[in-house]
């Protein structure tokens, strides 16, 4: 199976005090999974490095999936800054991770079930 870069960034929206989103993510810090990094990035908890998966968007479901089992994180953003910017097929499955990460944080936030954005998407397959 290929290696895959994986990126996932936790945007503080809406806003906890730093040290409370220190203190989350303080266990993950100290023992990050196999093959990843754990940094802050001008303000941001963001989860590097390479695992292997089929696809790109496999390896990044993979390690969300990982890190909320084991830590109750819930990253919510693929460090993709403007996502529209970035076109072709290398970056594809990254931006479409991202979108898909920012959809399910911000929709919980909006009253927006996992049911619903489930209906929508399956609705426009």
């Amino acid at each position: 199976m290929p290696k895959q870069r994986v990126t996932l960034a936790y945007d503080n929206f809406p806003s906890i005090p730093d040290e409370e989103l220190a203190e989350r993510f303080a266990p993950l810090a100290a023992d990050p999974p196999h093959g990843l990094t754990y940094e802050v990035r001008y303000g941001v908890p963001v989860l590097t490095g390479w695992v292997e998966a089929e696809s790109k968007f496999a390896a990044i479901a993979e390690v969300a999936a990982q890190v909320k089992a084991r830590y109750g994180i819930v990253f919510n953003d693929g460090g993709i800054e403007k996502p529209d910017e970035w076109l072709g097929d290398e970056h594809a499955q990254q931006v479409t991770a991202h979108l898909v990460l920012s959809a399910i944080h911000r929709a919980k936030h909006c009253g927006v079930s996992t049911g619903d954005l489930m209906r929508l998407i399956t609705a426009l397959e």
